[in-house]
């Protein structure tokens, strides 16, 4: 230029354009596919559940399928954070919730699928869409996890019983007082053959009908106690040993 001026160069200043034409569905990355689950009677037990979004941008919803039941609970889902700005160096969004159940004294043998809704919000013209994984939850017939404080005595109220039955069941306790974490049975299993019936069962082990189906939760429905079990269905028992 003249005067002998010269033009300095400008600063450089770059853009960067993040462009998005397909939102992929979130994927879960936990419990795995097919999941089976086992519970105890009145023990709580939890798992992880919870999976990421590969858009960065987009933020993510975790929710039971259905509403839970029977005290079952899903902790709020806990988000990792996304992006916001381009220089963000979040490469995904994660979330992850915690179910938590403690089965009541009379599941004993409940068996049922949980399903969870992983949900985009989408946004920005573009389609959200979501991923449902089912866990099979599934409650231990006949059997008890013992807690701290537990004795044979408390164990058998919770299941109505008394504490020399469940000893007398429980041979390998050789103490009154069955150690914490030991899973010991709080009846006897008996394996339904052709033509049984709840009624003809509760008749030859002198055990209340109420009773079997409290123990049962798969018998627990109502109907007929003279219909026919399927041969070799599983029942809990506790027989009386002064009637039968």
């Amino acid at each position: 230029l003249g005067g002998g001026r010269s033009l300095a160069p400008s600063t450089q200043h770059c853009v960067h354009i993040f462009m998005v034409s397909v939102n992929p569905a979130p994927e879960f990355l936990e419990p795995p596919e097919g999941a089976v689950v086992q519970f105890s009677l009145a023990s709580s037990t939890s798992f992880r559940i919870g999976g990421f979004n590969q858009n960065p941008y987009d933020t993510l919803t975790l929710t039971p399928n259905e509403t839970l039941r029977f005290g079952q609970t899903l902790s709020p889902p806990v988000a990792t954070e996304g992006k916001v700005r381009a220089t963000d160096v979040a490469p995904r969004v994660e979330a992850f919730a915690t179910f938590e159940w403690t089965p009541g004294a009379s599941y004993g043998a409940y068996e049922q699928n949980v399903c969870f809704v992983l949900s985009q919000r989408g946004g920005g013209g573009l389609t959200p869409f979501s991923s449902t994984r089912c866990v099979r939850l599934v409650v231990l017939r006949c059997r008890y996890v013992v807690r701290e404080s537990d004795t044979f005595e408390s164990i058998a109220t919770l299941f109505s019983t008394d504490w020399l039955t469940l000893w007398g069941l429980n041979i390998n306790v050789t103490t009154f007082v069955p150690p914490v974490g030991e899973t010991i049975l709080i009846g006897r299993e008996y394996q339904a053959r052709d033509g049984d019936t709840l009624l003809s069962i509760s008749k030859q082990l002198g055990s209340p009908i109420d009773r079997l189906r409290a123990l049962n939760f798969d018998l627990s429905g109502g109907g007929d106690a003279d219909r026919a079990l399927k041969a070799g269905q599983d029942v809990c028992t506790q027989p009386d040993t002064c009637t039968s």
